[in-house]
């Protein structure tokens, strides 16, 4: 399942922890693709635990499911010059250069996204067997 959550970004644990709980899924199970202004622009990496680097969003998350043990798709957006102009820049339109890099990127993070989920698959199949749970 694919969600998006209706809150604002700071409040996601709101909408994650309904999630989690409507589904009776654990917080393993779950996959969060997020901006990362601490990569530049177009990186991705992946996560699978650890805190939140200032990201408010994953600080909801990991707050309302009492862990910070989810896996997450980390995309760069890069970082103002001037650290006073954070909010302004996160929230400012991309530029047309950038709109054309951020095509790619948008590919390249769903190929992500899909390796991590048939990893978590694997994983979580692999916990079952073993009963785990």
């Amino acid at each position: 399942m694919i969600a998006k959550p209706m809150t604002y970004m700071n409040n996601s644990g709101q909408a994650v922890k309904s999630l989690v709980s409507a589904l009776k899924i654990l917080p393993k199970q779950v996959l969060v693709v997020h901006d990362d202004i601490d990569l530049p622009l177009g990186k991705i990496k992946m996560k699978t635990k650890g805190g939140d680097a200032g990201q408010k969003g994953i600080r909801s998350i990991t707050e309302r499911l009492g862990t910070d043990q989810f896996f997450r798709v980390r995309v760069g957006i890069g970082r103002p010059e001037d650290p006073d102009d954070i909010v302004d820049y996160v929230l400012t339109a991309f530029t047309e250069g950038e709109t054309q890099l951020l095509n790619e990127v948008v590919e390249e993070a769903v190929r992500k996204v899909e390796e991590t989920l048939a990893e978590m698959n694997k994983r979580n199949h692999q916990t079952e067997e073993n009963g785990e749970w």
